[in-house]
């Protein structure tokens, strides 16, 4: 799926202390002259979520958790700002009233003026630059008050005062930041640093905050806070960071050895504090991040998306590469606290990486934090199921809706009536996506009515299917206890079902809610495992324009004929010495043939039973965990974290007469499957494949093709990175097209009965294909092969796997794909 972000438990959505001690902070803001209360002052935690305004009897009230320890910032324009140490909150706590000294600045000093002179304007943008970053995610944020900004570039240094809050709307984010600068400062060498204080309130709605959650999870994983979270907690690897001690000279970084953990991190029980130390600099490279350069060939990365895929400009080459950050310590030692948080940050200077990320970059402090005074630290990414240190996973922080669902699926009409009442006097959304996996299964008339009166009541659901549409358009809003709710709910079914939810939530990589029952049992559509194979002389049943799937591997080719395999969907045989799946989406229209064998371990799969987005999930045998079918990795389940990509090998759509013709000692599928079907031609899915309509939902569709219309996806290396759809109907018109896939040069090339392959084309340019050859740029004719093209020198360009599918179910996987047609 295209939405490969690790999901985490946002914090950042919920109120604090939903299990953590709260706080009372009350305190009176005074003039400390007049003693006359201060009002629209700002008080808040500092770079936290954590603030509140003075009324007109100056008085500030906000709960906080007990776990939090930041300095308390007060600010109002026309008083100097006050800073309370985090080690006295006895005066807030204890009401009492907090005297600001006035600074002489009056409101009416601001000047909000309609025209600005030039050179104010080009400080603005220099400042903004500087300040809030100079890329995509910045130009998302906008200063809303600038007129508040003081400019001095004299004596070939920038500098930039602010008299009052500096105000930030960031919508990438969904944030609304107050900042307090105290300075802002571009050296005339280019490099910057800027002082202050922020408080964040989060202005993300029940329309964006799907999309806002993604950004915050992207924007805390390549955090400095995320990488301070795994160097404190010795976890480096898991975290995707790999550390070396480095010098700096004649203008580059020299690494010189690794550092020890116990040499670079000390922790200080009295204070709840870690001390980070190192000698020269901290270089931290970003292995979970990939950003890309331009070499000698090809085309970049940017053009991708709006040049043709068979241009043959040269350009330069994508080459993927992980980020670097520097750290350099001006103080002995960086103090962070067990949230991965740097409390002296005067005391380090950043360098690469993290020295780009500004202010549009940042998330609170208290964001993915569980403020439970004196508990253990533990790191909430929902793909690990405990952390390295061993401590179980936190008890769940919000009242969950398994036990009402137990009650409703209990048997008892009546019990089942009663708690659909009581659910519906205690309403909260993060009932609706249990509700509506119980509608899907129920057969109670009365007890499906009162759950769609519940729905359709609150959100105008009509039935099971508008209720998906409606889940898919919102925040993630189940409770912490949904997959178990799951597994109770669809054990009734099949009681294997449990497995695959129980107590796995946490390694979801997939959006739980969009886990949707297919209909069947596991294995409900018989799979076929080793099949019986007859000679293409034996196969009277078929007729030359039955459609098959055709696979070869080591010389070992095989015809599965789509009448058969349309019944069974699935398939477990061996072919040319590989074991292989045969994993047919009728749904979706892919048939992809995996390697079950990854990195020495065997995986027995299965059909799970269940859809994501339309297309079918597989089961391993072993640990009943989920697998995309169209990635060809664990989704749910303990093989998540064990980053499994299945090999997945080219698969040829064509008809019978062609393949045999290409292959005559091709072996197919018997009709001796074991199993009573109607297997002539076109009678499974026939009402399905006759329509352009959908059997399931999917979140979005694409106009630029029909659902169903097919489509070619190229399996490179990392396609991930770049994928792409060529519609079949552009190929039937194109027999060579050329192109990169994630810097991957290929060739696809076309001829009748849709027959398409793609091969590397590495630096030779193709220029037409006929007789089965292809002649290049220079004359030269390639001959073609199933696993490679030879050229007449004898060199090989091997084979890139490709399938098909239908572009409703690609496009829902990687929405932004390149799609040509």
């Amino acid at each position: 799926m295209i939405f490969r972000y690790i999901l985490i438990f946002l914090i950042a959505f919920l109120p604090f202390g939903l299990n953590a001690q709260m706080v009372q902070i009350t305190c009176i803001l005074a003039d400390s002259e007049s003693h006359l209360p201060i009002q629209d002052a700002h008080l808040f935690f500092n770079n936290s979520s954590f603030g509140n305004v003075s009324n007109q009897e100056g008085r500030i009230s906000l709960e906080i958790p007990q776990g939090l320890r930041e300095d308390v910032v007060i600010s109002h324009i026309s008083y100097d700002p006050k800073i309370i140490q985090s080690a006295s909150y006895r005066t807030l706590q204890k009401k009492d009233t907090i005297f600001l000294s006035p600074n002489g600045i009056q409101i009416e000093e601001i000047v909000i003026a309609k025209k600005r002179s030039k050179k104010w304007k080009k400080n603005l943008k220099k400042f903004t630059k500087a300040f809030l970053g100079n890329d995509k995610i910045a130009s998302k944020c906008k200063i809303l008050n600038p007129e508040v900004l003081r400019f001095d570039d004299r004596n070939d240094q920038f500098k930039t005062t602010a008299i009052d809050l500096i105000e930030i709307q960031n919508d990438h984010l969904g944030y609304r930041i107050y900042f307090l600068l105290d300075n802002l400062n571009i050296d005339k060498n280019g490099s910057i640093k800027y002082i202050g204080n922020a408080n964040f309130i989060d202005i993300s709605t029940s329309k964006n905050r799907k999309k806002i959650t993604k950004n915050r999870i992207t924007a805390f994983e390549k955090s400095p806070s995320h990488f301070f979270q795994h160097l404190i907690q010795d976890n480096l690897k898991k975290g995707k960071y790999n550390v070396t001690i480095a010098k700096y000279a004649q203008g580059t970084f020299n690494e010189v050895r690794q550092p020890e953990y116990n040499e670079m991190v000390y922790y200080d029980s009295t204070s709840q504090n870690y001390f980070v130390s190192f000698q020269e600099f901290l270089q931290i490279e970003h292995l979970g991040i990939k950003e890309y350069k331009n070499g000698k060939y090809g085309i970049s990365a940017g053009q991708l998306e709006s040049r043709r895929f068979n241009t043959r400009e040269e350009g330069p080459t994508t080459k993927s590469f992980h980020p670097k950050s520097w750290l350099y310590k001006i103080m002995p030692q960086l103090i962070v606290d067990k949230y991965g948080n740097i409390k002296n940050q005067r005391a380090v200077q950043e360098y690469g990486y993290w020295a780009m990320q500004r202010m549009a970059h940042k998330l609170p402090l208290d964001y993915n934090i569980d403020f439970e005074d004196f508990g253990e630290f533990q790191l909430t990414t929902k793909t690990q199921n405990e952390n390295t240190r061993g401590e179980q996973p936190n008890e769940q922080k919000e009242p969950s809706s398994l036990s009402h669902i137990q009650s409703i699926l209990s048997g008892n009409n009546s019990t089942a009536m009663q708690t659909l009442s009581f659910m519906d006097s205690h309403w909260k959304d993060s009932f609706a996506p249990p509700l509506l996996d119980v509608l899907r299964i129920v057969g109670d008339s009365k007890i499906k009515q009162r759950i769609l009166d519940l729905l359709s009541r609150r959100y105008q659901i009509n039935n099971y299917y508008e209720g998906l549409q409606w889940l898919w358009e919102q925040e993630e809003i189940f409770d912490s206890l949904y997959a178990e709710t799951k597994a109770e709910i669809y054990q009734l079914i099949d009681p294997k079902f449990s497995i695959y939810f129980k107590n796995r939530q946490s390694s979801a990589t997939i959006n739980m809610d969009e886990i949707v029952w297919g209909g069947v049992k596991q294995d409900g559509i018989p799979p076929l495992r080793n099949p019986s194979m007859i000679v293409a002389t034996e196969a009277t049943y078929l007729s030359d324009s039955d459609i098959v799937f055709g696979i070869a591997i080591n010389g070992d080719q095989r015809a599965y004929p789509k009448r058969i395999l349309a019944w069974h969907e699935f398939f477990v045989d061996t072919i040319g010495g590989r074991s292989i799946a045969g994993v047919y989406c009728t749904l979706c229209g892919t048939m992809i043939a995996y390697d079950m064998n990854h990195k020495g371990t065997f995986y027995d799969l299965g059909t799970s039973g269940f859809l994501y987005r339309s297309n079918k999930l597989m089961y391993d045998a072993r640990t009943q965990s989920l697998w995309s079918t169209i990635e060809g990795r664990p989704v749910l389940g303990p093989l998540t974290c064990e980053n499994i990509t299945l090999q997945a090998y080219p698969t040829i759509t064509t008809t019978w007469g062609e393949w045999k013709r290409q292959y005559p000692t091709t072996k197919v599928l018997s009709l001796d499957t074991g199993h009573s079907r109607n297997y002539n031609e076109g009678e499974a899915y026939k009402d399905y494949f006759a329509t352009d309509k959908l059997m399931f939902p999917v979140p979005e569709v694409d106009r630029r093709l029909r659902n169903k219309d097919e489509v070619l996806i190229i399996r490179t290396d990392n396609f991930e990175e770049d994928p792409l759809a060529i519609s079949i109907q552009y190929l039937r018109e194109k027999p060579i097209v050329m192109g990169k896939i994630a810097g991957t040069s290929l060739v696809v090339i076309s001829k009748k009965d849709d027959w398409v392959r793609v091969y590397e084309a590495d630096t030779i340019q193709f220029e037409s294909y006929q007789n089965n050859r292809l002649i290049d740029q220079d004359g030269n004719y390639w001959t073609v092969q199933a696993a490679y093209l030879q050229g007449p020198d004898g060199r090989q360009l091997k084979r890139i796997s490709s399938h098909r599918s239908f572009w409703f179910a690609w496009y829902n996987a990687y929405p932004t794909t390149r799609l040509l047609h």
